[in-house]
């Protein structure tokens, strides 16, 4: 399976693997060790290696994986990118990015509530990337 990086709030790296996200804990001869970011909310113990290609589960999780979560931080992190770069009202800039990253009108509907761009404090949040 497939794994990629997407940045946290903080523009950190988090590995996103199998509908879970790991945070980078540490790194070895190369290799990255991470953790499951459920691990203080939720007392997930999973961890996981990495090379530059390949990904090794070491431990289970102990809760579901969340898709949603990740797809979640990827349209964030790209109405952060969006919002740099233009001056388009941000929801203007919110309905491009969502509109790219849902492929079909089914879909739609499993697009994970993002509060910070949906409610009015969304408006002040994106505009403050712009001022950056």
């Amino acid at each position: 399976m497939e794994f990629k990086f997407v940045k946290s709030k903080r523009g950190k790296d988090l590995l996103a693997y199998e509908g879970f996200t790991y945070r980078q804990e540490k790194e070895i001869n190369g290799k990255r060790i991470w953790k499951c970011t459920k691990y203080e909310k939720e007392k997930c113990k999973a961890r996981a290696h990495s090379t530059e290609d390949s990904v090794v589960v070491i431990s289970p999780h102990s809760h579901v994986p969340d898709n949603g979560d990740i797809l979640k931080k990827e349209i964030t992190n790209e109405v952060r990118e969006v919002a740099k770069s233009t001056r388009e009202p941000p929801n203007r800039i919110v309905a491009q990015v969502i509109k790219k990253n849902v492929r079909t009108e089914d879909e739609e509907g499993s697009v994970p509530k993002i509060p910070n761009l949906e409610e009015n404090s969304g408006k002040s949040w994106v505009r403050q990337r712009q001022s950056k």
